[in-house]
């Protein structure tokens, strides 16, 4: 599980993240990025209810894209925020085609060493 301080949680970090530019568009997933010059890594997943309407479903995907992030945690360079906003193509991909994607994004937007 990622830590609190990795994840966005203030309402101001996330007007932010809305306003940054899309860097990186995948089957699966839209990515938002913005730079701060502080030493925090911080990240965001969005998974609305036109993905799936059950709960379960929404909670282990947003656990299994964090869990992503936790392991390449000290591969990403400081001062990140990133925001995923995943779409419903998600659902029919399994754990490693979404692992390889989401470590494929981080290496082409230059967020992870």
């Amino acid at each position: 599980m990622l830590k609190k301080i990795n994840l966005v949680s203030k309402r101001k970090e996330v007007e932010e993240l809305r306003k940054a530019r899309i860097v990186y568009q995948s089957p699966i997933f839209g990515m938002l990025m913005l730079d701060k010059k502080d030493d925090e890594k911080r990240f965001l997943m969005v998974i609305s209810k036109r993905i799936s309407k059950k709960a379960v479903t929404r909670n282990k995907l947003k656990r299994q894209m964090t869990e992503v992030i936790r392991l390449n945690l000290s591969k990403i360079r400081p001062g990140v925020r990133a925001g995923f906003l995943v779409r419903a193509r998600i659902l029919e991909w399994k754990w490693e085609e979404i692992k390889a994607e989401i470590e494929k994004a981080l290496r082409e937007t230059g967020t992870m060493v």
